[in-house]
């Protein structure tokens, strides 16, 4: 695997771990999280005396918050059994046939199981194998363990969890491993009931969040990471200035480098950009490989596991690219070699800024960090004011127009024309998709953002619309309206009921002018 030192977390758990001790490891992504516990659980599996027959128990149970990780600790796990004759490795997740997991646990249960909760939970109370419950089965795994722990909890999976660990022989009797950047109050209380009271505790990022119990990250994280932000002028331009931005990324450092072939930007930069929404990541990859012509992967939950696993993996594999991604790639995920991570809109919390940001600056590596806000998010920087992220006067220069970019402008005329005009299906409908995520998502951020009132937010939201080139904005379904509470505020759909909405539709093309699509805002406050 060419490792030949452990690093400073492997280094200080493995003993413990070896010998049979419960162990929480606190240590940043891109750090050896990932071997720090799969090696020393498959030795003292395969090479103790701790009761394993291979073949019919699972020896390791690894519990992870997201299909591409488990994905990830899987593959790895079969690297460390590869010369372990006899062994064998399983990861289950869902988004694909139960059926099929049976199907392999029935021809042999794996050494090493990866998993997320939900599917773990339902083969658990569903799966027979072998003419036994498979929760009889798990009950003789002997090690266990919980990466990422934080975001488990995060996600809503404590009950999940608790629900598993029942399944597993008691905490006197197995050993538990739990791995998190964060040790909030949560993660205590859960220890206490699945840990043994003389656990040992490794602390490799030693921002007093273990002892805090709030699980604070570090100003210091990602000290390889040099991190800048720049905010949008103004929502009208929120669009044109994605993609100005990602150009940018792409000419960085390597101007003499960036290419245009058959019409198509190409760069030897490896870029990830995160958006808010799966919605906004699908709008904005539609733009970019159709209209500005700048080839991109789009990786995020609304897409199968399939395409999920192969975009990955190609995106891995690759020495140079652009990935538009939601935050399945935020944490745990290794993508060797990026050189700039881009994070557009305020992200869930200030947690998982960092953990996005450590898609770059891995195994000691160099890498840059943007951060780019629209005009309303720019409260969020008082969040990260115990974190280095000055203004980037470059970037900043770039998005109030300093910089000169005719070709921008022309392809946002082509945008317009696409959407508001010709009706491009495929832009028209990811734009109403994007702009119904865009609502749903900052309603939940208002407090944060500081706003008090949804028409605020509506008005902004139809400004965004404008922006991906609509004449009027789309249209809500009157259950999800209600569902988000904006019922009297936005157009409906089949109605002519709502903010913006007018009694009869434009009636040409040449009614429906620009100064509509840039100022949406006020034309429906003047028509209401």
């Amino acid at each position: 695997m060419g490792l030949s030192r452990m690093t400073e977390i492997q280094a200080k758990t493995f003993d413990a771990a070896f010998s049979g001790r419960d162990v929480l490891g606190r240590a940043r992504t891109g750090t050896g999280k990932t071997v720090a516990f799969l090696l020393p659980a498959i030795e003292r599996v395969l090479r103790t005396s701790s009761g394993h027959v291979d073949g019919s128990d699972v020896g390791v149970l690894v519990i992870s918050p997201t299909r591409e990780l488990a994905t990830q600790i899987g593959a790895e796990a079969g690297r460390l059994l590869t010369f372990h004759k006899g062994t064998t490795v399983q990861v289950v997740y869902g988004g694909t046939k139960a059926t099929r997991d049976v199907s392999r646990l029935k021809e042999r249960v794996p050494t090493v199981l990866v998993a997320t909760p939900g599917r773990l939970k339902d083969l658990l109370q569903t799966a027979m194998i072998g003419g036994v419950r498979f929760s009889k089965v798990l009950s003789r795994t002997s090690v266990v363990v919980l990466d990422e722990t934080d975001q488990l909890l995060d996600q809503g999976f404590r009950r999940e969890i608790l629900a598993i660990l029942n399944h597993l022989p008691r905490c006197d009797r197995r050993q538990t491993l739990l791995f998190s950047a964060t040790v909030p109050r949560e993660l205590r209380e859960i220890m206490k009931q699945t840990m043994k009271p003389d656990y040992v505790e490794v602390d490799c990022i030693q921002d007093g969040g273990s002892a805090d119990g709030e699980g604070g990250m570090s100003a210091q994280t990602h000290v390889h990471v040099r991190q800048s932000h720049a905010l949008i002028p103004s929502v009208g331009r929120y669009v044109s200035s994605v993609i100005r931005v990602v150009k940018e990324a792409a000419r960085d450092g390597v101007a003499d480098r960036a290419e245009t072939k058959n019409g198509r930007v190409e760069t030897d930069n490896k870029i990830v950009v995160f958006f808010p929404t799966s919605r906004m990541v699908s709008f904005f990859a539609a733009l970019f490989n159709d209209v500005v012509k700048m080839p991109v992967m789009e990786l995020h939950s609304r897409k199968s596991q399939g395409y999920r696993n192969r975009v990955s993996g190609e995106f891995r594999e690759a020495e140079s690219g652009i990935l538009f991604t939601s935050d399945v790639s935020a944490r745990g995920v290794d993508y060797p070699g990026v050189t700039h991570v881009v994070q557009f809109g305020i992200p869930s919390s200030r947690d998982q800024y960092i953990h996005r940001l450590g898609r770059t600056g891995r195994a000691g590596a160099d890498g840059k960090g943007w951060l780019v806000l629209g005009p309303f998010e720019s409260s969020f920087l008082e969040e990260l004011k115990q974190i280095n992220v000055p203004k980037d006067l470059a970037l900043t220069d770039v998005l109030r127009d300093t910089v000169e970019d005719d070709e921008t402008e022309e392809l946002m005329r082509v945008l317009t024309d696409k959407v508001g005009s010709s009706g491009d299906q495929n832009l028209a409908k990811s734009g109403e998709g994007a702009y119904q995520a865009f609502l749903g998502y900052y309603l939940g951020q208002m407090k944060r953002m500081k706003m008090d009132k949804k028409e605020s937010l509506v008005d902004i939201a139809n400004e965004f619309s404008a922006a991906m080139g609509f004449r009027r904005p789309p249209t809500l379904a009157k259950n999800m309206a209600s569902k988000m509470g904006l019922v009297g505020l936005i157009v409906l759909s089949g109605s002519d009921v709502g903010r913006g909405s007018s009694k009869s539709p434009p009636s040409s093309k040449r009614e429906r002018t620009r100064t509509d699509a840039t100022k949406p805002h006020q034309r429906l406050r003047k028509r209401n």
